[in-house]
């Protein structure tokens, strides 16, 4: 009887550990999309504009675009493997990565120096600030539920649900 109340509590215990895991993992191929979209940027950067010419208008911005989607591809790639392992320090970055991410994206879209190149209506401006908005909201409420931080601060020798 002992042994079955302790095989219940291993199986409990297995699927507690999934049920709050499977999120991490759909957070992490998010990341990695995010990381690949930064790349196909960088690629449709360098191929619309000469990084060393001023065909654009105003280079400093064209490099500072290169740098800061170099960044976040790099941070993004980074998260996504932190969050696939249950490392802690994955699970920060990726909030401090989404929160600037989506911060210089809402500030892009309503900063003069920028909307003349964007030409939003104020319906694409709403929906893109809500769905940035959204993405803050979602990740950082979702990865300081209790129950997902103790996913990540588990020792992963502990953690048998990565084992698999």
């Amino acid at each position: 009887m002992r042994q079955q109340i302790s095989s219940i509590a291993s199986i409990l215990n297995y699927f507690r550990f999934r049920a709050g895991g499977w999120g991490t993992y759909l957070f992490a191929i998010f990341s990695l999309i995010l990381a690949l979209i930064a790349v196909l940027r960088l690629l449709v950067l360098i191929q619309t504009v000469e990084l060393y010419s001023d065909e654009f208008g105003n280079q400093t911005l064209v490099w500072v675009i290169f740098v800061m989607n170099s960044l976040f591809g790099l941070g993004f790639a980074a998260g996504a493997y932190g969050l696939w392992k249950r490392y802690n320090w994955g699970r920060i970055l990726f909030m401090w990565l989404i929160v600037s991410w989506s911060g210089l994206n809402l500030f892009a879209i309503y900063s003069p120096y920028f909307s003349p190149r964007q030409d939003l209506s104020f319906d694409g401006a709403l929906i893109s600030s809500l769905r940035f908005g959204f993405g803050i909201i979602l990740s950082l409420v979702y990865f300081n539920l209790p129950r997902v931080k103790e996913l990540f601060l588990l020792d992963p020798a502990e953690d048998s649900t990565l084992e698999e």
